[in-house]
């Protein structure tokens, strides 16, 4: 075979190989992304989130446990913040460190403890059925719009995999915080209800007053 013959072949490879989408990549290139002034990051200092994972007495959700961002650290020469878990059930009440996170133009990754590769936990700057990669699944965007929480206007983002194996709500700077039924946790690949998020400066989100976001 000759190498003009293949040169055609090389060529179809090329384009190929540059327009398709590894496991993680987003379908808004980050050239396109304009991220607002007052976008909420992920990962800020004394921010805490507590979970549920199943409906208890008078269909309240019970903790079962809950992250804590704390403190910074370095991976291969990036900085991030120090991610730990809470387990209600661990009678210590000590938090251990799962992961490192950082945001970057609406999205973010995770570190995870005794890794060094990041992935893609949360984008909060996908656009309506916008697909992406994520742990396997495709997961899908749709309706994606803009809400005043607690006084300041956030990205809501509805998301689902295509295989209707799970339905969940994102906020920016929140994360998970789907109602009704469970919602997919990306940190720790669970099923859960987000309770409430909370910063050093007060509550951005609670799931025991903020039902109206799923009406």
């Amino acid at each position: 075979m000759s190498i003009n013959y293949l040169k055609p072949l090389f060529g179809i490879l090329l384009f190929l190989s540059a327009s398709g989408c590894s496991v993680d990549d987003i379908v808004v290139p980050d050239s396109e992304r304009v991220v607002p002034e007052d976008y909420l990051a992920f990962a800020e200092e004394e921010k805490e989130w507590i979970f549920a994972g199943e409906e208890g007495y008078g269909n309240k959700p019970i903790e079962l446990y809950r992250y804590r961002i704390m403190g910074d650290t370095v991976v291969r020469s990036r900085l991030y913040k120090k991610m730990y878990e809470h387990k209600a059930a661990d009678a210590a009440g000590q938090f251990h460190y799962i992961g490192a996170v950082r945001d970057t133009l609406m999205k973010v990754v995770l570190v995870d403890a005794g890794k060094r590769t990041e992935r893609l936990i949360y984008d909060f700057g996908l656009k309506d059925w916008n697909q992406m990669r994520w742990y396997g699944y495709t997961l899908i965007a749709s309706d994606a719009y803009r809400k005043v929480v607690h006084g300041t206007t956030r990205n809501v983002l509805p998301v689902r995999s295509s295989n209707n194996a799970f339905y969940d709500i994102w906020i920016e700077g929140i994360g998970c915080a789907a109602g009704g039924a469970l919602s997919f946790d990306p940190i720790m690949k669970r099923r859960c209800v987000l309770m409430r998020c909370a910063k050093a400066d007060g509550c951005c989100y609670d799931y025991e007053t903020d039902h109206e976001l799923y009406e």
